[in-house]
């Protein structure tokens, strides 16, 4: 399901044109004064945020949100039952995306993929942290597949690093049909993203991250980058990718001061987003707390 979405100072607009019309219900939530209305609305605003995807609806003429409504169901239309449930789409217009979020997601990647790529896309390149270059299961579906290790750790995402994944992912024979698939934390997610963004002027790319702050923050929205010695990310682009794959299994190796780092980001988001998510969050404050070795616990996903 989508959530159609607009402030509730618009929302309160719309909906007494509506009570004006003729033959028209009536409101009578309209009806209670503006303060009880604001608060029923935040009550309500983290139970409409776990629809698949929000459109948002402000200035946008009723043809153009079916649109990105219709963009949003392509986004999706070809995944297993199972992984619906597990799955929110990012409504962006024509580049909407999927996000998968479910245990042996990784096992499952290559048929993800072959969903949210064009037809004419099968030569890929998978650049992984070296340390799980050998695990991901991106050669189904028909996917011609290289795998291309990068040392985990900062000192990749420079122009030399940046430079050198360039001039790899040529040699391997990837052309203006191909796809860069970004496997590992913050470092090789942002490298690939920004070799894929630029590499012939743009190609896609699938951001599957394996730390919990890659999961939260950094493998979505397209932000992609490299560093200079003044500074972290100041050269990048945003490059939105054709879908994110997390499989939160993966995190049972995630080192305990790594993990605990990134909760900080997740609580932030309960802060922003209201007391249900804050407490779902604060549920797994013992899991954050744990030593190296803590199994994921299922309410994670």
């Amino acid at each position: 399901c989508a959530l159609l979405s607009a402030p509730l100072a618009t929302v309160r607009v719309r909906a007494e044109a509506d009570a004006t019309s003729p033959g028209a219900p009536p409101r009578p939530l309209l009806a209670r004064a503006e303060d009880e209305v604001a608060a029923l609305y935040q009550r309500r605003i983290s139970h409409y945020r776990r629809a698949h995807a929000r459109v948002d609806t402000e200035d946008r003429a009723p043809a153009a949100v079916a649109d990105v409504v219709c963009a949003v169901l392509a986004a999706v239309a070809d995944l297993e039952p199972a992984l619906l449930p597990q799955t929110a789409a990012l409504a962006l217009d024509e580049r909407s995306y999927r996000i998968v979020v479910a245990d042996g997601a990784l096992a499952q990647l290559g048929a993800i993929a072959r969903g949210a790529l064009p037809a004419r896309c099968t030569r890929v390149a998978v650049v992984a942290d070296g340390a799980i270059a050998s695990s991901h299961g991106a050669t189904a579906a028909g996917l011609d597949v290289v795998t291309l290790a990068v040392p985990p750790g900062e000192t990749s995402k420079s122009f030399a690093g940046y430079q050198e994944l360039c001039d790899r992912l040529v040699a391997a024979g990837l052309d203006r049909r191909s796809v860069v698939v970004a496997i590992g934390g913050g470092v090789i997610g942002d490298l690939a993203g920004f070799a894929a963004a630029t590499l012939y002027r743009g190609i896609p790319c699938l951001q599957v991250p394996t730390t919990l702050l890659a999961m939260v923050d950094s493998a979505i929205g397209g932000k992609t980058g490299i560093n200079l010695g003044a500074g972290k990310n100041l050269v990048g682009a945003f490059w939105q990718p054709r879908a994110v794959v997390c499989d939160p299994l993966l995190l049972a190796t995630l080192p305990a001061r790594e993990r605990q780092a990134a909760f900080g980001e997740l609580v932030k988001y309960g802060l922003l987003d209201g007391a249900a998510l804050l407490a779902a969050i604060e549920a797994l404050a013992p899991w954050a707390a744990a030593g190296d070795g803590a199994p994921v616990p299922p309410a994670l996903t």
